[in-house]
């Protein structure tokens, strides 16, 4: 039986990091599955050529982040997988500023169809904090092999670890969310 004691705090928190990103890419890949958003304009903004329909590229990218996600959870070859979502964030930081810059004024459409609003500093730096655990995570993988157990040998702090994280990142997004929403309302 593996004991918290049995990991260094850095790792805990890295493999917490890399649960709390995994679970965040199984989130948003179901979400594209149950509600595609068009990402049409968005990528004709960023100055892509049509490529096929907007179910085809939500559907391929869906499936991109469940299947990350999951071998997040696996921790079978795990310095991989999170140079695939550390590639993955930078993608997406670098496709939603030429979007913006493309004049886009739609929503990131990162969570599906049910995000509203339009791409702002909100999605940027929560897709930059991403980044930023996922960087982490990885740098915290070369401690020790511990990152390579699968979720099942995990010691139960790091799901405590890894819900605390979602539970903060979720408040801090709806509310700096809000906060932007408020700062965009037209004053009447």
């Amino acid at each position: 039986m593996i004991l918290v004691s049995d990991y260094p705090p850095i790792e805990l928190i890295g493999i917490s990091g890399r649960l709390a990103i995994g679970s965040i890419l199984l989130a948003s890949g179901i979400m594209k599955v149950v509600r595609p958003p068009n990402l049409e304009p968005l990528i004709n903004a960023v100055g892509v050529p049509e490529i096929g329909s907007r179910n085809l590229i939500a559907r391929l990218l869906a499936s991109i982040e469940v299947a990350i996600g999951l071998w997040l959870f696996t921790g079978w070859l795990i310095k991989y997988a999170l140079v695939s979502v550390i590639l993955l964030f930078v993608a997406f930081i670098f496709v939603q500023a030429a979007a913006v810059q493309g004049g886009y004024k739609g929503g990131c459409a990162c969570f599906g169809a049910n995000e509203n609003g339009q791409i702002g500093i909100t999605q940027r730096v929560r897709n930059i904090v991403f980044l930023l655990v996922s960087s982490f995570s990885f740098v915290s993988s070369f401690k020790s092999t511990g990152t390579e157990f699968p979720i099942w040998a995990l010691p139960r702090l790091v799901f405590v670890l890894a819900a605390i994280m979602l539970g903060a990142g979720t408040a801090v997004y709806l509310l700096s969310t809000e906060i932007e929403s408020l700062v965009r309302r037209p004053s009447s």
